[in-house]
């Protein structure tokens, strides 16, 4: 029988659950770590913790991340981690308010995105070309040769500065994810195959990104073939098709990137974009490559 003055305990964790729904965390600690390998100098990441903007009701910090999976040279994935984050601020209104801005942010990752792709492409157009260089990949019916031309294509030229020759590839191109966490509120954009993953405490995986492979995006190949285009496999010979499924004319795996100005108006630069308010607990979030992913 318990008498009137014991005591009673109350775990910790009890404690802390109540602590935590009495307590408004308005900024989480973000830790953040990096692996990579990159075989051919394609792949770039952009981080940034705690940038500042003025705002019309004081100053607010966000973080920046952003993975660059380049392909046909590095051109594109270089020209998009310097001016990406740039042109996705500038589509913002400087007066709104915190969660103003916050409501904002979606579009202004889709029109970042496409100015940075216009940006790119015009640089490209008044930069030196050899536009015969891939004369093979620029129709279906000469695509049996393409795939000995992929890795082929940089036009470069030795008598021009290193910094400028990074630009004037006509065939670069790069999947994008890019991420801007403030608050508790992650905002992810993506073109390419590229993932953004985020784990939950309790282990659920949540999808922040679209996959833009043709090989198992229907709803990519569609608005292809709709718009014009043809989507096909590389012809082995003897009527024999191998590889991924692919955009004719250009021969992209990918139905939207960054760059690839050889493919035409087929691949588009509009993102995937994703925003997800997540509670205040531990979560994982994960910018994964296409090679990683599918390894």
């Amino acid at each position: 029988m318990s008498g009137k003055h014991d005591h009673h305990t109350v775990p910790l964790s009890v404690l802390l659950k109540r602590e935590l729904a009495n307590e408004k965390i308005e900024k989480p600690d973000i830790v953040h770590g990096q692996a990579s390998q990159s075989k051919k100098g394609e792949d770039f990441t952009l981080l940034k913790n705690e940038c500042q903007r003025a705002m019309g009701d004081g100053v607010t910090t966000f973080s920046v991340y952003g993975l660059f999976d380049g392909h046909n040279g590095s051109a594109a994935a270089i020209y998009t981690k310097e001016n990406l984050l740039k042109n996705v601020l500038s589509a913002i209104p400087s007066e709104l308010n915190r969660d103003e801005w916050i409501a904002a942010l979606p579009r202004a990752m889709v029109a970042g995105f496409v100015k940075t792709d216009k940006d790119f492409q015009e640089k490209g157009k008044s930069s030196i070309f050899d536009h015969n260089m891939c004369s093979a990949v620029n129709s279906r019916s000469n695509k049996d040769n393409a795939s000995a031309l992929m890795h082929n294509n940089a036009f470069t030229c030795s008598f021009m500065p290193t910094y400028l020759c990074c630009y004037v590839s006509r065939t670069s191109g790069t999947t994008v994810t890019f991420v801007i966490i403030e608050g508790w509120v992650i905002t992810v954009a993506s073109v390419g195959d590229s993932r953004c993953i985020l784990e939950s405490a309790e282990g659920d995986i949540y999808y922040l990104s679209a996959d833009h492979r043709l090989e198992c995006n229907e709803e990519e190949r569609d608005r292809i073939t709709a718009s014009g285009g043809e989507v096909g496999r590389l012809n082995a010979g003897g009527g024999a098709e191998i590889g991924p499924l692919r955009c004719w004319p250009g021969g992209l795996c990918l139905s939207r990137s960054i760059g690839d100005m050889d493919v035409g108006e087929f691949i588009v630069p509009v993102p995937y974009v994703k925003q997800v308010k997540v509670c205040s607990s531990c979560c994982y979030l994960y910018t994964i490559i296409d090679g990683l992913q599918q390894s």
